[in-house]
């Protein structure tokens, strides 16, 4: 009863604007919108000096705005696998929880693989990236399971972007930027193979 009710005002609001589900915008050009956004946040000194003054910190960060962000090379979808899903989270875990809790636990899992690639670079560079993130919700029947777009540019750093389906149609997007060096952004399987130690699917969206 609740989905349904969920489902029936989202349908209300957007008939009353005079606009249908299918004439959203596309979850890609959701992702482009976040993209932008980041953008913004890493240019901005005043956004970022409420954040923290450390002058290593702010050039990784200075480091992301860097390049055009406003023309994709390619736009890849990553989706984790059931088993990788609950193996990150803990069977053992999972089985513990209650169905909700289970799903907002595995929608947290999702985003958290991109935090994990960050990690990579060092404490400080995830300190960058996590200052730099954007988000969200809205409605959208387009996905039917949680993923997350790769946005990749020419000469610029890569963005995330994680989508989470919510009752009702909802999707909630955060996004990040990608600061892997040794990432080689040319193919899915050059994405699967950075991302060896996760069980994921790599598709072309464009």
């Amino acid at each position: 009863m609740k989905k349904l009710l969920i489902a029936v005002l989202a349908s209300v609001l957007l008939t009353s604007c005079g606009v249908t589900e299918s004439e959203l915008p596309s979850l890609e050009i959701r992702g482009m919108q976040i993209v932008s956004m980041l953008e913004e946040i890493a240019e901005s000194e005043d956004y970022l000096s409420i954040y923290s003054s450390d002058e290593e910190l702010l050039n990784i960060i200075h480091t992301f705005a860097e390049g055009d962000h406003s023309d994709p090379k390619a736009v890849y979808r990553l989706t984790l696998s059931e088993e990788s899903v609950k193996s990150l989270c803990g069977t053992d875990i999972l089985t513990s929880l209650s169905p909700e809790l289970q799903s907002f636990l595995e929608g947290r899992v999702q985003a958290s693989v991109i935090n994990i690639a960050n990690a990579r670079g060092g404490s400080t560079a995830l300190a960058a990236a996590s200052i730099c993130t954007a988000g969200k919700t809205f409605v959208s029947d387009e996905i039917t399971e949680d993923t997350i777009y790769l946005y990749t540019f020419e000469n610029a750093v890569p963005v995330a972007v994680s989508f989470t389906v919510g009752e009702g149609n909802t999707v909630s997007a955060s996004g990040t930027f990608l600061i892997a060096e040794e990432l080689n952004t040319g193919s899915p399987e050059s994405i699967r193979e950075f991302f060896s130690e996760i069980d994921l699917s790599v598709d072309v969206v464009s």
